[in-house]
């Protein structure tokens, strides 16, 4: 839960700088979506098993992705 917190607190910080410098908000929600689905996977034992130990899921490709 720690990573997706700091994921949070990084968008909200990028979302309020990108519009000052004038770079699109599209550009920040890709960067934070291609960050989301290695953290949604863990959460996801019954579908890919998650090493306790290291939090990474143990099959290098996932069914659900």
């Amino acid at each position: 839960m720690g990573l997706f917190g700091f994921l949070k607190k990084k968008k909200d910080d990028t979302g309020s700088v990108t519009p000052s410098s004038g770079l699109p908000t599209d550009s920040t929600t890709t960067d934070v979506n291609v960050s989301v689905p290695p953290v949604q996977t863990p959460p996801a034992p019954s579908s890919a098993p998650t090493n306790p130990v290291s939090g990474d899921p143990i099959n290098p490709a996932p069914p659900a992705q």
